[in-house]
């Protein structure tokens, strides 16, 4: 959540009332990188989404909110917060879906209706120890593994 008395929303932005979005924030500025109103919602967003989304999505759920961003301004914010490496990008069925790059994760990317969602890194150590093991790859850097499969969104259909 965020509020205050700043321009761009009719409450504007002063202060993060998010933990996961307040560090992002704090990132941010420690990067250079301009933190307005409308960015700092953009990744409030970003902070309490489920999966990844498209700028287009990002930019409906933004104006859902209240506030004031056009298509543009979202894709300029969305390109300088992964130069920063605050995000990151990932391909989906509904176009480039950006997510937070704040906590070491993979992906799981549903067949059928495109949803991405993080695996917390930890969770598949010991596959990818079993996979370095077999190829000689160093598999544990920052690259990330993609799963492909059926969601539970799509399992009952």
């Amino acid at each position: 959540m965020v509020s205050g008395t700043e321009a761009g929303h009719p409450g504007g932005v002063t202060q993060v009332g998010n933990s996961r979005t307040a560090a992002v924030v704090q990132r941010l500025r420690a990067e250079g990188g301009r933190r307005t109103p409308g960015r700092i919602a953009l990744l409030t967003v970003l902070a309490d989404a489920p999966s990844h989304l498209t700028t287009a999505e990002l930019h409906r759920l933004v104006q859902a909110n209240g506030w004031f961003l056009d298509v543009s301004a979202v894709h300029r914010a969305l390109v300088d917060f992964t130069e920063f490496g605050i995000t990151h990008s990932q391909p989906t069925v509904n176009g480039l879906g950006y997510g937070l790059a704040d906590q070491p994760h993979h992906h799981a990317q549903c067949t059928t209706c495109g949803l991405v969602t993080d695996i917390p890194a930890d969770t598949l150590v010991e596959a990818l120890n079993a996979a370095t093991a077999s190829t000689r790859f160093d598999l544990r850097g920052n690259g990330g593994l993609l799963l492909i499969g059926r969601g539970p969104c799509c399992q009952q259909i």
